[in-house]
């Protein structure tokens, strides 16, 4: 099973008090696969998902609290009601994409924390 991990960042505010907050989000399956075919940095996508809190203990022996977005669902979201999406928009690019990590579920190797 693929699993993909990527951070979302939602913008807030304006001016000098505009603010981006940073979700982990993890998908897993056929949405893994597609996210990492199809999604690059910068790419807007709408989801919906559930809250899933753990800890782990790092090689130091500190213990470290996560908090992730479960996806359960994702689409492309359009910049503008009135903006259609460029064939290179929605095409995948040689950019670096936004994915921080995709591994197989059996593999032993992984450093997922779960």
């Amino acid at each position: 099973m693929q699993i993909a991990k990527f951070s979302l960042a939602v913008n807030s505010g304006y001016g000098d008090k505009k603010k981006t907050n940073w979700i982990n989000c993890t998908a897993f399956g056929k949405s893994a696969e597609a996210l990492g075919k199809y999604i690059f940095k910068g790419s807007p996508i709408t989801i919906e998902g559930h809250i899933q809190t753990g800890s782990y203990e790092k090689k130091d022996g500190t213990k470290v609290y996560t908090t992730d977005v479960i996806i359960d669902q994702w689409e492309f979201a359009m910049k503008d009601k009135h903006q259609e999406y460029s064939e290179s928009q929605v095409k995948p690019s040689m950019d670096i994409p936004v994915l921080d990590k995709i591994a197989e579920a059996d593999d032993p190797d992984s450093d997922l924390p779960f």
